[in-house]
């Protein structure tokens, strides 16, 4: 399973060069720990910064990159070795709207390759056409499982995904399909 977190790019040392952030996670670790990557390794970092159009990027230290090409280099770590699940875990938090748009727009090739991908957010702009099913809690518990529903009116920025309403269901849900 590929990984990508804002607690995953803090593990990394700042002077890491960014491409070895993708060789670290072929290993499944954060960092190389002195091991110089094998011509494999090398081949399929390289392969998933072009993919991702990182290649500029790839000697500069990890800690001097902006949030958002650091984010697509652990993007490129998750994705090395083609794992059939990607599970983000609020992967556009930190980020401006080019690199949020970057980052999501990165996905939808993605998934019609193949890779099952899990989105974990608290923001409504961050769920794009590309998924289908949703899973939202409510103070710990399941508060709607099932297919989306269609969104009509986009989320601006800073606005939560739903708002609470009365415990009634409204359209077979808890919540109102509403944006805050």
């Amino acid at each position: 399973m590929g990984y990508v977190s804002p607690r995953l790019q803090d593990g990394y040392d700042l002077e890491t060069r960014a491409e070895e952030v993708i060789v670290a996670a072929l290993r499944g670790s954060v960092g190389l720990y002195g091991d110089a990557p094998a011509a494999g390794e090398r081949a399929e970092a390289e392969a998933w910064m072009a993919r991702l159009g990182l290649e500029a990027m790839r000697g500069v230290p990890f800690g001097r990159l902006s949030t958002g090409w650091a984010r697509r280099f652990l993007l490129a770590g998750a994705l090395a070795g083609s794992p059939p699940v990607l599970l983000l875990d609020e992967p556009c938090s930190g980020l401006d709207a080019e690199s949020r748009k970057l980052f999501l727009d990165a996905l939808p090739p993605l998934a019609a390759r193949g890779t099952q991908i899990v989105l974990v957010s608290h923001h409504g702009r961050d769920i794009t056409p590309l998924f289908s099913h949703e899973l939202r809690l409510e103070e710990g518990r399941v508060a709607f499982a099932g297919p989306r529903l269609p969104r009509r009116i986009p989320l601006a920025e800073g606005e939560n995904f739903f708002r609470k309403s009365d415990k009634k269901a409204q359209n077979g849900l808890p919540f109102s399909p509403e944006p805050c």
